[in-house]
């Protein structure tokens, strides 16, 4: 056909025009359903992929276990470093779980820096603290914790004349809680005056000490502060710097791991873990006993017989002089009529030493009746 036929458009169009009506026919008379492709059929999920797929999503609810190799540790020179930054240190953790290891082994390197040394302890036992003399009775405790708030006094009234270098003191403060609640009268008796000393004693010690190179370890069974007597005590709480020992520290991590010596410090108000292993093999060195603390001789009335007075001299002498105290105590009181257990909580100290001198002080009343 030429393509130059007027025939040609004509007959373009009207295929076109059939092709169109077709499909619009088609359109009309056929339902969508059928229009679309089939598609493929699903594979029938069964009961326990699915099951599978519930039990493989992750559960929220559930505590993961921390990683204690990727958790910030301070090694013990860290540690030491960090200790340094702060004037006084408290150490707690339950009993038996190192938390006095720890504390002699402070006093250890305190003793090679240099620092005279006192040591409140009830709980004394003659090998600890590198076999120093320890002041363990009550009424003693009043005394010498006197005689260092008479000690910090005279530091303040020199530095107001213009001294500025001064020998550094560390007092330990073993059962902290118990000495707390056992020293309160200025005399050494249980009479709670409006301010008891050891609380007075504990408090200047935290707010102004430091400043007269006069340090406190403070040793705990928990970091609660108002046994201490210093709750709301911004001032105080400030310079004490904490290291949680055995199940205080994964208390504090928030860890159900066990380690060898789990063991946090407490800095900026987050804790870590800490190193103190090498502690076990500093607390047992012995430390020179002329690195106690000596009362000076213009406080000889405030320390009072204070086995302080005696500090450099053997231990025999201290334990005798303690002896001796105690035994004319406890015959008074026995012959006042007291009972075992009213002459106890009167004195303090350990039970069963005190149910012994009891007994022996009985038995020379009965002899000499």
């Amino acid at each position: 056909m030429d393509i130059n036929s007027p025939w040609l458009y004509p007959l373009i169009f009207l295929f076109a025009c059939s092709f169109v009506g077709t499909f619009l026919w088609w359109h009309a008379r056929t339902p969508a359903s059928e229009r679309r492709p089939a598609a493929a059929p699903a594979a029938p999920r069964s009961a326990a992929a699915a099951r599978t797929v519930v039990v493989a999503r992750p559960v929220v609810d559930e505590p993961v276990e921390p990683d204690v190799a990727h958790l910030p540790t301070y090694s013990w020179p860290m540690l030491l470093d960090t200790l340094a930054k702060r004037p006084h240190i408290g150490i707690a953790g339950p009993s038996r779980q190192g938390k006095s290891v720890l504390s002699m082994a402070l006093t250890y390197l305190r003793a090679l820096e240099g620092h005279q040394l006192v040591i409140l302890n009830s709980h004394a036992r003659p090998n600890d603290y590198g076999g120093l003399p320890q002041v363990y009775d009550y009424p003693a405790i009043n005394r010498v914790m006197k005689a260092l708030l008479a000690e910090l006094g005279r530091r303040k009234a020199a530095a107001a004349t213009g001294v500025e270098t001064f020998d550094p003191i560390t007092v330990v403060l073993e059962e902290a809680p118990d000495v707390m609640s056992k020293v309160h009268g200025e005399d050494g008796s249980a009479a709670k005056p409006k301010v008891p000393v050891a609380q007075r004693f504990v408090g200047e010690m935290l707010r102004q000490a430091a400043k007269y190179r006069m340090h406190l370890i403070l040793v705990t069974q928990t970091t609660l502060v108002k046994p201490l007597g210093i709750e709301g005590d911004s001032e105080a709480l400030d310079n004490l710097l904490w290291i949680a020992i055995g199940d205080r520290a994964l208390e504090k991590m928030k860890s159900p791991l066990l380690a060898p010596w789990p063991a946090a410090i407490e800095w900026n108000c987050q804790w870590f873990w800490c190193d103190r292993e090498p502690a076990w093999m500093l607390s047992t060195r012995p430390i020179d006993p002329r690195r106690l603390w000596q009362v000076p001789d213009s406080m000889g009335d405030i320390a009072g017989d204070s086995p302080l007075g005696t500090m450099g001299t053997s231990d025999e002498n201290l334990v005798d002089e303690a002896m001796l105290t105690d035994v004319i105590l406890i015959t008074k009181l026995v012959l006042a009529g007291k009972s075992g257990n009213e002459i106890i909580d009167s004195l303090g100290g350990k039970r069963t030493r005190r149910l012994t001198q009891i007994r022996q002080v009985k038995q020379v009343l009965d002899l000499g009746a």
